[in-house]
């Protein structure tokens, strides 16, 4: 049975951002003299967090991240994102969820900014009334006060939420705020506890029920 809060990640779970961040990342890495780096390993890289990213992609340490990282936004904010980016079912589902009544929500810790620009890209953002995005808040996730923006948002139990994610940072987010977290075994998966999650899947018709 659904629950009447349903709260997603971002990337990862409902939008594939790995081939625009490669880009990108190649590409900065081609200035700086180096060889590209294959999709699949920025893929396994997006989920430890922004700097974590930068700092292994580009094989750099300290105040350059800072720099580094800003160059990224400013690109990342200037392409499209693609609709084709969108993971298959996921507009679907969505849709469904929306027109039998379940709240939806997204918290992501991209920030705002470019959180804002993929779902206006996507057209995803038709169906998040309300978001939280990285920066909203002093700490990111796992803390749980980005989940819990949420529920306080819409007024609904931990007991009556699910929370979608990919990632470790999702797990452990969604059991700083004891909802049952529901694992996207697409995404970029870097050690979820699968044992752990209340449920898991690789087909967004999944949330047909």
């Amino acid at each position: 049975m659904l629950p009447q809060l349903i709260v997603f990640d971002l990337d990862g779970t409902l939008v594939d951002s790995a081939s625009t961040v490669s880009s990108i990342l190649n590409k900065m890495r081609f200035e700086l003299g180096k060889v590209p780096l294959p999709k699949t390993l920025y893929a396994g890289l997006i989920s430890l967090g922004a700097e974590a990213l930068i700092s292994k992609s580009l094989e750099i340490y300290d105040v350059e991240i800072n720099s580094s990282l800003a160059d990224f936004r400013d690109r990342y904010a200037n392409i499209k994102t693609s609709v084709d980016d969108i993971y298959p079912g996921a507009i679907e589902a969505l849709r469904h969820l929306q027109s039998i009544g379940v709240s939806l929500g997204l918290c992501t810790n991209k920030p705002r900014a470019l959180t804002e620009k993929v779902l206006h890209d996507t057209g995803l953002d038709n169906f998040f009334p309300f978001i939280c995005a990285g920066g909203d808040f002093l700490a990111a996730k796992p803390h749980p006060d980005n989940l819990l923006a949420c529920l306080n948002h819409y007024q609904i139990s931990n007991l009556d939420t699910w929370f979608v994610g990919d990632s470790t940072v999702d797990q452990m987010t969604a059991k700083n705020v004891a909802v049952k977290f529901i694992f996207h075994r697409c995404g970029y998966d870097d050690g979820v506890e699968q044992n752990a999650t209340y449920a898991s899947f690789d087909n967004f018709s999944f949330f047909n029920i």
